[in-house]
């Protein structure tokens, strides 16, 4: 009987001496493979990133009009912004006719969907049939929301018989007003002097 009872605390005493060697296997066997939901806090990661061939974005409003923005390819670059290739848009000009359109172009933009902000960069251009003018800038601003279009960079604005070259230009076009910021050199075409013809 004691050897039974000394052949019973073996048993204890080899696992305990031997637990170094057998203890990671058996973790490694133990432990889970997958995170349960539970244990693992819920993850928000809701961004969509994609890339988009041949994209329009229309947008309309009573107040401002119908607006159209296409572009080549675009991409997401942050939640709500799209990064666009050979941009093209068609803006309303002004409130009193909504028929009137800018053709606006430009190698690449960004678009804000949250604001309706439009950055054009590259080759920027502004054509107006209904007045007749051509703007050209490598950086321009559109907002929807403040119906603007702000170049903080240099500008070379041609019409009806006027080049004005400036290096800025603010355009509201609800209001249909030009600023045109910095040196400002104007060269005018088809002029005549007040009282000859």
């Amino acid at each position: 009987m004691i050897l039974q009872r000394n052949l019973i605390w073996l048993i204890p005493l080899s696992i305990i001496i031997t637990f170094p060697l057998w203890r990671p296997p058996v973790a490694a066997f133990l432990s889970p493979t997958y995170d349960h939901p539970a244990t693992t806090p819920h993850k928000q990661n809701l961004n969509h990133d994609f890339i988009l061939d041949q994209i329009r974005v229309i947008a309309s409003d009573k107040k401002t009009g119908r607006s159209e923005i296409t572009a080549r390819q675009a991409v997401t670059v942050a939640p709500g912004q799209l990064e666009l290739t050979e941009v093209t848009a068609l803006l309303p000009s002004s409130n009193e006719n909504p028929d009137d359109l800018l053709h606006i172009s430009a190698q690449s933009g960004r678009y804000n969907q949250d604001n309706g902000l439009l950055i054009l960069r590259d080759q920027a251009q502004v054509i107006n049939p209904a007045d007749g003018y051509k703007l050209e800038s490598d950086l321009l601003h559109y907002s929807e929301s403040q119906q603007t279009l702000i170049s903080p960079v240099a500008i070379r604005f041609q019409g009806q018989g006027v080049l004005i070259k400036g290096s800025s230009l603010s355009y509201d076009l609800a209001t249909g007003h030009y600023q045109i910021g910095g040196r400002v050199h104007c060269t005018l075409t088809q002029f005549s002097l007040p009282g000859t013809k």
